[in-house]
């Protein structure tokens, strides 16, 4: 609690007045103080070297350290991505393989889940 008790994490002296928006009617114009237009842009996600990829794999326990390397190649030999100037980037069957994979572990992970939850309300009977 506070030194006036309300419990709010503020005292009287942290609190400031509330302040009320005058009222607006439908279509009202109101004056513009300041606008600025600005071209920005966003980059896509910087691409993986052969040896930032062995490094994910291998932060993420994939494959061992003998065939994390032969992993890279087969994805390169079945077209699933493709080298561009020491960047790997994905073939639009890399892209469509990566997004049935996460699809199917969501599935499995709601399947899984349902399963515990209805196991656990069986035993809580």
């Amino acid at each position: 609690m506070d030194s006036d008790g309300n419990g709010s994490g503020q005292g009287k002296a942290d609190r400031q007045p509330a302040q009320l928006l005058p009222p607006l009617t439908l279509g009202q114009m109101l004056p513009v103080k300041q606008a600025k237009v600005r071209e920005l842009r966003t980059l896509p996600p910087a691409r993986y070297t052969e040896a930032t990829l062995l490094t994910q794999m291998k932060k993420h326990s994939l494959g061992t350290p003998a065939t994390r390397a032969d992993i890279i190649e087969k994805l390169l030999g079945t077209d699933t991505m493709t080298r561009s100037q020491n960047r790997l980037m994905p073939t639009g069957k890399g892209k469509q393989l990566v997004e049935l994979v996460v699809n199917a572990i969501s599935r499995w992970k709601f399947a899984t889940e349902k399963r515990a939850n209805s196991r656990n309300a069986s035993r809580a009977m």
